[in-house]
């Protein structure tokens, strides 16, 4: 993870002249990381998420897309979720860092007992390297809630590198 931010960190100064390719019918790979803390009837633990998104611009502004993650409890065995999201950009013209703000919710997936279904939303900034790449870093907030009476929320700040086709 930490070599992920300090390469990213030289492509960034590496590329000052970049500007910003949001438009629609981009497509967006993304892989970002995260540790995080849970909150869940007046404990904390530490958590971390390894996540793939794929969006597609509607528009200079708008992207929708789907999410595949893999999340590690302290204490507990790694497990999947699958979901979508939504994803509003504050492009402008030339610029060499964008805005972002969305929304999303997934299920999880083999997990011990009831899968998880989990919402929230996120707000960040991507810095283009390149008319083809981004280095990203955004906040979220998640609940997470899992059978009828166990929930928990989550928060954090996750990392990622992005490549647009």
């Amino acid at each position: 993870m930490r070599s992920i931010a300090v390469g990213g960190a030289l492509l960034l100064l590496a590329a000052a002249s970049a500007s910003a390719q949001v438009r629609g019918g981009l497509n967006e790979l993304n892989v970002s990381g995260e540790i995080s803390g849970v909150s869940a009837d007046d404990e904390t633990e530490t958590a971390s998420q390894l996540q793939l998104r794929y969006g597609r611009f509607m528009n200079r502004n708008v992207e929708l897309g789907i999410v595949l993650s893999a999340m590690k409890f302290e204490g507990e065995d790694a497990f999947g979720a699958v979901g979508g999201f939504v994803a509003f950009h504050l492009a402008g013209e030339g610029a060499t860092a964008v805005p972002y703000i969305g929304a999303g919710v997934d299920t999880g997936f083999g997990y011990d007992s009831d899968n998880p279904l989990t919402y929230g939303g996120f707000a960040g900034m991507k810095f283009f390297v390149g008319a083809g790449g981004a280095l990203s870093t955004e906040a979220y907030l998640r609940r997470t809630s899992r059978g009828n009476d166990v929930s928990w929320t989550s928060y954090g700040v996750r990392v990622g590198v992005s490549i647009f086709l």
